[in-house]
């Protein structure tokens, strides 16, 4: 397996996409955290799998939108906005229910 580069909505535990090179990677990143909004970086994770699936967090936050600043910003393709729904207290609602 090649190594590849993905983003991961942490906050849902959703993998965004993976890619084949950091540019592209990061390139995406400035896009979904221009459309959502800077607190959305907190909730987005950079990272990179090697060949042999050894896993290395590159950036999250702060530090990767001091990283998407530095990454000529082209649109590939049109990201919507992540919708937000408001969060629920699990066990909650297997008491309530």
């Amino acid at each position: 397996m090649k190594p590849y580069f993905s983003l991961w909505d942490v906050a849902g535990g959703n993998l965004v996409n993976t890619y084949s090179n950091g540019q592209m990677a990061l390139r995406v990143a400035a896009e979904l955290i221009d459309v959502n909004g800077l607190e959305y970086a907190n909730d987005l994770e950079l990272s990179w799998t090697s060949s042999s699936d050894e896993t290395r967090h590159i950036a999250i936050g702060e530090a990767l939108v001091a990283l998407t600043r530095g990454v000529p910003f082209q649109r590939p393709y049109r990201v919507q906005p992540v919708a937000t729904r408001p969060r629920r207290h699990p066990a909650r609602e297997r008491i309530a229910s």
